[in-house]
């Protein structure tokens, strides 16, 4: 994907995001919330992973390893894009906005979170 057009992408997020006029939803992935548009969708997952690294004495140690992953679908669910963002000095200002993007996913999920207000419902009745 071309990175100016994926930097709109990413500013427009962060702030309707921040506006709270996108729904995010939780997945069955904890680290991935989905927003549905009309004929696609995109997704945002949080991605640790440990990678080796040698410390002074040549000792094999693991460390944290954050990404954040776009996700960007077609109205077939099929694949169209997918954007890594990395800890790369190149990735700096868009990790930030992922991090805050993803941030306010998590809280804008589980604050509309239907399924929960239905379980309580039932559970009332």
């Amino acid at each position: 994907m071309d990175n100016q057009k994926f930097n709109l992408i990413l500013d427009r997020l962060l702030e309707k995001t921040q506006e709270g006029t996108l729904e995010w939803k939780a997945t069955a992935n904890e680290d991935t919330f989905l927003l549905v548009l009309k004929d696609s969708s995109i997704s945002i997952s949080q991605i640790n992973d440990h990678i080796p690294n040698l410390d002074e004495d040549s000792r094999i140690y693991p460390r944290l390893y954050c990404y954040y992953k776009f996700d960007f679908r077609n109205e077939n669910g099929e694949t169209v894009a997918s954007v890594n963002l990395t800890n790369s000095e190149a990735d700096k200002k868009g990790v930030e906005k992922a991090e805050k993007i993803f941030e306010l996913a998590s809280q804008n999920s589980f604050l509309n979170n239907k399924t929960i207000d239905r379980i309580l419902e039932q559970l009332a009745a």
